[in-house]
């Protein structure tokens, strides 16, 4: 009987989306060690790079030049690649009105900033696991 090939299992790809370069360091900084990150400026960006590669989830700021997170989200939704993406918001409005917004929109999470770093990488690693077993089953 021939061994057992295990496949290599690749690392989550997250695309962290902000127009404020501080916060994309720290993103990369702080998660770079478990994932593949990759880095947008603005919606725009975002978009061209979630289709040329789709991530295994999406941080997006709110409020962003070119395109703002929501339109991006409407976006996203509309492309069938990447429907499926889990999103987390990022926004530093704190509004009731502007969550249930999004997450009609189709997120699957916000944080207000400024967030714990420890409940950014818990409610990343809940959704890539959630969308890696959906995918296997899929």
């Amino acid at each position: 009987m021939p061994p057992l090939r295990s496949t290599p299992v690749r690392r989550p790809c997250l695309l962290a989306i902000d127009d404020d370069p501080t916060v994309l360091r720290l993103i990369n900084r702080v998660l770079s060690g478990e994932y593949d990150v990759t880095l947008a400026a603005d919606g725009e960006e975002g978009l061209r790079l979630a289709l040329a590669s789709p991530p295994d989830l999406i941080l997006s700021d709110v409020s962003m030049p070119v395109m703002s997170g929501p339109e991006l989200l409407r976006q996203l939704r509309l492309e069938p690649s990447l429907a499926e993406v889990p999103v987390i918001v990022l926004t530093g409005d704190g509004d009731d009105q502007l969550r249930v917004e999004l997450l009609r929109a189709g997120a699957q999470d916000f944080l207000v900033k400024p967030f714990s770093l420890e409940e950014l990488r818990v409610r990343i690693a809940n959704l890539v696991r959630m969308k890696r077993t959906r995918d296997l089953l899929q």
